[in-house]
């Protein structure tokens, strides 16, 4: 979820936009030990709220088996969200999958994307 926030400083209109949710996925190898660092980076990686309150996932964090059974998804979310910029930092720290945050920054995509069915085409 993205929410745009308007605010007024110094006379004139701010806008910011903030992600509420992120996606991990976690691939193969060490898959346990790839989690657990996710999980404690998503509970203490400090969040600013707009009115300047230090913030972090908290509790909000899911964590299931993919589809495949061979790595995990984590679904995380904070009511004040995270910047475009730091939500793909933050993505890194916790290891997500390199491709889904290099296709993330090509175009005009659904970003974040989980997928539920992998399906390899032999060429």
């Amino acid at each position: 979820m993205v929410v745009t926030i308007r605010k007024r400083r110094g006379g004139r209109m701010t806008q910011k936009t903030l992600c509420n949710q992120i996606t991990i996925d976690i691939d193969p190898p060490n898959i346990e030990k790839k989690k657990n660092h996710a999980v404690k980076i998503l509970k203490t990686y400090p969040i600013k709220d707009p009115f300047r309150y230090g913030h972090h996932y908290g509790g909000e964090i899911q964590v299931v088996r993919s589809p495949s059974g061979k790595g995990y998804h984590i679904i995380a979310w904070n009511r004040y969200g995270v910047p475009p910029k730091n939500l793909k930092e933050l993505r890194r720290l916790c290891g997500d999958d390199k491709m889904r945050i290099y296709l993330d920054d090509q175009g005009h995509r659904q970003k974040q994307v989980l997928f539920g069915i992998k399906r390899s085409i032999k060429l």
